[in-house]
């Protein structure tokens, strides 16, 4: 027959949680062993007889009077429990404050406030969808003390910032959690592409925004440098397309503006040279945007470094989590959106005004 306190104890009851309770016929005691359940409760906790703290793999017994656990191992040896001489008292078992605390602080964690899981306390970014876990009110100037004024990673609802890579792990130096403030949008895309370009030394690695947007791709990532190369060779290519443009225009003023502007038209003497020269260049250019999608990950990589190095000499007491280092990351990196709208605004008002001056040369001769 089962005792009272037995059958009332939690423990015993505990099998309908996933832990296997049987009964030891000497003593009357709850067995239990880790067949998927919880068993943090007593991990780090002393036994009472060998004084030696629980691990995960320790066969746990727990007196069904008190609640105290002990190694199987001890409570053998002592034939009991340990406090038997205090259950008449009502003694019972209670974790010690301090590891308590600590214990509920493990299971609370950080709460994610964007999806709402558990993280641990020195937690930066939420595991499971990657938004900052330290993100602290705004000021009253309207800047985030975390990130400053650049604000948190963007994140895709689909994805984690740090595309499956540990944000703790260290790759060529720099963690992924540091290239995750660096690139800030599509980090998710860039980290483990980074990680592959160093970790195996590779140089090829396909970019499509990079190939389609070619020069605009460049300005927004702040590569200015390799931008502005590609957009004189844009402007290049266009040249000898203005110049056909011209000619053509001097044998009929009004084929352009009337929307007569035939191929056929085009091949007529003087203007063959022109046309190929205008065939050569768009298939030169065609070129150096697969070479910049085969390319632009390991240039962007190489920037990447370079400017985080830079922020590191700038800051040589700096650490991954501090507030002024990681708003340094965010301005040396992130994208440049301003930069894209002017060179896009540029280019409309050079094209126009190129066109009014073909026309404006033509109708004066």
């Amino acid at each position: 027959m089962i005792h009272k306190k037995m059958r009332d104890h939690p423990f015993y009851f505990a099998k309908n949680s996933g832990i296997i309770a049987t009964i030891i016929k000497n003593g009357s005691v709850a067995k239990l062993r880790r067949n998927g359940a919880d068993m943090t409760r007593y991990e780090n906790q002393e036994c009472p007889v060998c004084h030696k703290k629980f691990t995960e793999q320790d066969d746990v017994v727990v007196c069904p009077e008190c609640g105290t656990p002990h190694h199987r191992a001890c409570w053998q040896a002592n034939g009991k429990c340990f406090f038997e001489a205090e259950h008449a008292a009502g003694m019972n078992w209670e974790k010690k404050e301090e590891e308590k605390e600590q214990q509920e602080a493990q299971e609370d964690g950080r709460k994610c406030p964007k999806c709402g899981a558990n993280n641990p306390q020195d937690g930066i970014f939420c595991q499971v969808c990657g938004y900052p876990l330290r993100m602290a009110q705004p000021e009253e100037n309207g800047e985030n003390p975390f990130f400053g004024e650049y604000g948190p990673i963007p994140v895709n609802p689909f994805t984690t910032p740090f595309g499956g890579v540990s944000p703790e792990e260290e790759i060529d130096g720099v963690t992924a959690k540091e290239l995750a403030v660096f690139v800030g949008e599509n980090s998710f895309y860039y980290v483990p592409r980074i990680k592959e370009l160093k970790t195996q030394d590779k140089t090829v690695s396909w970019n499509w925004a990079a190939c389609i947007g070619g020069f605009f791709y460049y300005f927004n990532r702040k590569m200015y440098g390799i931008g502005t190369a590609l957009l004189v060779l844009f402007l290049a290519v266009l040249a000898p397309m203005f110049l056909l443009s011209y000619e053509i225009m001097l044998k009929n003023p009004t084929a352009l503006l009337e929307g007569q502007f035939l191929w056929s038209q085009m091949s007529t003497e003087g203007t063959e040279t022109l046309m190929m020269i205008c065939m050569i260049s768009r298939y030169v250019y065609l070129g150096v945007m697969v070479l910049s999608g085969l390319f632009a990950n390991r240039l962007y990589t190489d920037h990447i470094y370079k400017k985080i190095s830079e922020v590191r000499r700038r800051i040589p007491d700096y650490t991954p989590d501090a507030a002024d280092y990681c708003n340094a990351l965010a301005v040396a990196g992130r994208t440049d959106r301003r930069s894209v709208l002017l060179v896009a605004a540029l280019l409309i008002v050079l094209y126009f005004a190129v066109i009014f001056a073909i026309s404006a040369l033509v109708m004066s001769l």
